[in-house]
């Protein structure tokens, strides 16, 4: 089950690309990448709330593979909680 996560990241972007906050403007920028730990916490969970597309590296090792199935068990519970579902794009 995904931690209540906050949608204040989410928020704060979209804010910024319409230039409301003259001290965080991203209306320039194509791409913002957001690197986290696979991990269930805050930060792993506001990115991907605030993201459009999840880029995931595999490899076909033990940790990898558990890793990508705990994602799509992760992205599922987004989508039925916070009607968020961006695109995972796999990384071989």
């Amino acid at each position: 089950m995904v931690a209540k996560p906050t949608l204040f990241l989410r928020h704060c972007l979209k804010k910024a690309a319409r230039r409301r906050d003259r001290h965080f403007d991203v209306s320039d920028y194509d791409i913002i990448l957001f690197d986290t730990a696979s991990a269930k916490n805050r930060i792993t969970s506001g990115a991907l709330l605030a993201s459009d597309y999840v880029i995931s590296p595999v490899s076909m090792e033990k940790f990898s593979t558990k890793s990508m199935s705990y994602l799509s068990v992760v992205l599922t519970e987004m989508r039925d909680q916070f009607d968020r579902n961006p695109e995972l794009i796999i990384v071989w």
